[in-house]
């Protein structure tokens, strides 16, 4: 995105917007597929960095389609947004984050011990933004009951042990 463009840029159509991130705005799927393989090989430090990409790509999107996406409810999901097995990659990776601090093993490889909490915050954020974006009530309920058993399981809590 350009920023000369200034706040002219944001009265362009959604599509516009999507259009200028290119094939970027449509990795976020792929990226929150290789969240769930990277917490089961707890790869913090590889799982911290696609987490973060994640959170800025949906970010970029949500700014150029706004929080509703931009687009009419029936004409399915915006460009960019994130599919339900990505949401489903996502609540899997936050369950294998659960399990590293349950085994007490939260500062995997000799790293931060805050490392996983602060991956858990950037991937719960992206959840949330997906959750709006999603057109399909079915698909919106079946991550908030992911995110409501984890909570259950105390999988979520914020406390550091």
């Amino acid at each position: 995105l350009d920023v000369a463009d200034g706040p002219d840029r944001m009265a362009r159509p959604p599509q516009a917007l999507l259009a200028d991130l290119g094939p970027l705005a449509l990795s976020l799927p792929l990226l929150a597929g290789l969240c769930a393989p990277l917490a089961h090989a707890k790869l913090a430090p590889l799982l911290d960095r696609a987490a973060s990409c994640c959170q800025h790509l949906a970010g970029l999107v949500g700014r150029c389609c706004g929080s509703a996406g931009g687009l009419a409810a029936d004409d399915g999901p915006p460009p960019g947004s994130l599919p339900l097995d990505g949401a489903l990659a996502i609540l899997d990776a936050l369950s294998a984050l659960a399990r590293w601090r349950s085994a007490g093993t939260s500062g995997v490889g000799g790293q931060d011990p805050l490392l996983p909490r602060g991956v858990q915050r950037r991937l719960i954020s992206v959840l949330s933004w997906a959750v709006v974006l999603e057109p399909q009530a079915e698909a919106r309920m079946e991550v908030v009951a992911g995110v409501e058993r984890l909570l259950q399981e105390r999988a979520l809590a914020d406390d550091p042990g």
